[in-house]
Formats: structure tokens, sequence, C-alpha cells
């Protein structure tokens, strides 16, 4: 079976914002639709075009379900298409790529959005046994950042990917094609040259 040629058309991002910094009133969402809009635009390819989004995402408490289908959703993109999204800790976006990447070289689908979006400062406190009560004591809230183990920049990105096939018949110029794709980490103990296994 031979696989599509798959290209990149359009990327952005938004900056990287500092913890409780001028980007705090955005959810991990807003960001990631900034990046997403951004992204569709500077590629010239409507929203409507897409047929699956994968959204990279960690911190998704309080965030409601499926962070992938509410960007679907806002950036009016097709109902019907897929939209999921990959917790992966650190690797969560290059997965999401990856998850695209695929999907377009065995023909699932001819157009897709990877996407990494996080936020820090939307990560909440939680009460761990709020639900069944706290009978006698002090309870204790956890800050589900520490807790959950990860600190990452709040920022948002995406790349709106294609087959080449597809890209010629819009008349896209790409603007990168993908070649490969690779599952690597550096041993936590080294990390900071790369990303842990995750």
């Amino acid at each position: 079976m031979k696989l599509n040629d798959v290209v990149i058309v359009g990327t952005a991002r938004t900056p990287i914002g500092d913890y409780m910094g001028s980007l705090k009133s955005l959810t991990t969402v807003d960001l990631g639709l900034i990046a997403v809009n951004g992204a569709l635009k500077n590629a010239g390819v409507d929203p409507s075009l897409v047929e699956e989004v994968a959204a990279g995402c960690i911190y998704k408490n309080g965030q409601k379900g499926n962070p992938a289908r509410q960007l679907q959703i806002k950036a009016e993109m097709p109902h019907t298409g897929w939209a999921y999204t990959v917790d992966q800790q650190c690797a969560s976006g290059m997965k999401a790529f990856e998850l695209i990447y695929e999907s377009l070289a065995l023909n699932k689908a001819s157009v897709g959005l990877a996407v990494g979006m996080e936020s820090m400062t939307n990560a909440p406190y939680l009460l761990l046994k709020g639900r069944e009560g706290y009978r006698m004591g002090d309870g204790e809230i956890k800050d589900s950042m520490l807790y959950d183990g990860l600190v990452c920049a709040m920022e948002g990105s995406a790349l709106v990917m294609m087959t080449l096939e597809r890209a010629n018949e819009l008349g896209l110029k790409p603007l990168a094609r993908v070649v490969a794709t690779a599952n690597f980490g550096a041993q936590p103990r080294v990390m900071g040259i790369g990303p842990a296994y995750a």
C-alpha cells in the first residue's frame, strides 16, 4: 500500500505566556482557538474542509469534555469530522501531529489539524475527598499542576496538514513535507535535552 504524501500548509502559535500573566483570562481552548484560526487563515484553508482534529492537552480539569471537539465547534469546522484530545504529558502535541499524519498518509482524511494547547494558570485546585465528604478533621486542597506532576508553558499552536494531492487541488503551496515521525524521549535523568518518555 502506497502512503499519501503529507504536507504542512499553515502554522500559527500564541505567545508563550507567564504563569498568571497577560494570558490568564484565556482558557486552554481559547488559546488553542487563537492558534487554530491563525493557522487556517495563514494556510488559506476554510474551516469547512477540516476532516479531523487532534489536540494535545494535559490539564483538562475544569475545561469541560474533549477540548478538541470544543475547538472544532468554535472554529466552525464540520461536526461530522473526528475530534479527539491527546494526553501523553509533554509529548501530547507531538503525538497529535503523528496521529494526523497517519490519518492523512493512510487516506482516512485529506485535511487535518494538529494542535497543542495548555494553560497552567487555569489548572484548578482539587478537593480529592469532596465528593464523599469529610466527616472530621481538616481537608487538603491539592494543586492539580503539582498533583498531576507536570509544569508546562501556557500557549497554543496549530498546524494545518493535508495530503499533497489535496493541497494541489486547492492550489496551496506547502510549507513543508512530512517525511517521517519518530517516537523518542530522553531518560528522565537527562530531562532538558528533550521530552521524557511519555
